[in-house]
């Protein structure tokens, strides 16, 4: 089991900064930043919205299939609680949970790439569907953006025009990279900027952990990163390269609303070490003006 920073820092009383949704929940300096690394979805884009569904319909039905003693509200419920657990690690370590829970109750588990690749397939209908109607103009890319995402880029690189944008998926590379274009995010990450799953040999390889560890062996410095993520491995991986960890509090878009909820999703983001959480970015300008600066100068 993945060891969390938890409560480790946390202030008693977190700061939220007036007028604002800027929560601070640990001290930090972000007077050194350097290198900028986005989580995609959720952080940067909102086109998978709906993934949780998807996957609880894959996994549940899998295990149903599997042990067919097991009442199918039983299987979503236990697919369901794993998936908000692991959300934002690898899809393939997902699977490997799942093929783990079937044999655990007897079952004869199938091959763990078959059911990631099951999943997204699906996922790939759905995101490819989105696409086209981007490029019919049925829907629009600023409809599928978090509102005010380009401001926040934009007031980053006003900023320090010498920031390393880079973004760090748990999607698969390619994907990515395609979605980047179609969303009008390509001006601030070019395709030698963005790392997803599928981008080594071990599909068990998270890409956060991957490209931070890439930066710490070319010389970061703690301070000089920066993290936004909705999910705990880049915020725990940030943590451990003492960087700053934004957690960003977006909604997980699902049907089973009563077990994926904000208040779970917050404490999830704090125990895996974020140092801000933010909503959305509605305050984009004060949000960007207080990162860089150390937190005990501005109370």
């Amino acid at each position: 089991m993945i060891e969390l920073p938890g409560k480790e820092g946390v202030l008693e009383t977190p700061i939220t900064m007036d007028e604002t949704n800027i929560e601070i929940v640990r001290h930090y300096d972000g007077s050194n930043i350097q290198t900028v690394l986005f989580d995609f979805d959720g952080p940067l884009s909102k086109e998978r919205d709906g993934w949780i569904d998807i996957m609880i319909e894959c996994n549940s039905t899998a295990l149903k299939g599997a042990v067919p003693t097991i009442s199918l509200d039983k299987a979503v419920e236990l697919v369901s609680e794993d998936i908000q657990k692991t959300i934002g690690i690898p899809a393939y370590m997902q699977m490997e949970r799942l093929a783990k829970m079937i044999t655990d109750r007897g079952g004869i588990a199938a091959d763990t790439q078959k059911y990631k690749d099951d999943y997204n397939q699906k996922l790939v209908v759905m995101v490819s569907g989105l696409h086209k109607q981007i490029e019919s103009g049925e829907i629009s890319h600023h409809q599928v953006r978090p509102d005010n995402v380009l401001n926040l880029l934009r007031y980053l690189k006003k900023h320090n025009p010498l920031l390393n944008l880079q973004i760090a998926s748990g999607t698969d590379t390619d994907a990515v990279k395609d979605s980047v274009k179609i969303l009008c995010l390509n001006f601030y990450f070019k395709d030698n900027s963005i790392i997803g799953s599928g981008s080594t040999d071990d599909p068990k390889q998270c890409a956060k952990e991957l490209i931070i560890k890439k930066l710490t062996q070319q010389g970061l410095k703690a301070g000089e990163l920066l993290c936004f993520e909705d999910g705990f491995p880049g915020l725990l991986y940030t943590y451990q390269a003492r960087g700053i960890g934004i957690g960003v509090l977006t909604p997980d878009v699902s049907k089973y609303e009563n077990q994926f909820t904000l208040d779970e999703k917050r404490d999830r983001l704090i125990n895996g070490g974020a140092h801000i959480i933010v909503k959305d970015y509605t305050h984009a300008s004060k949000l960007v003006e207080i990162i860089f600066k150390n937190s005990r100068d501005v109370f």
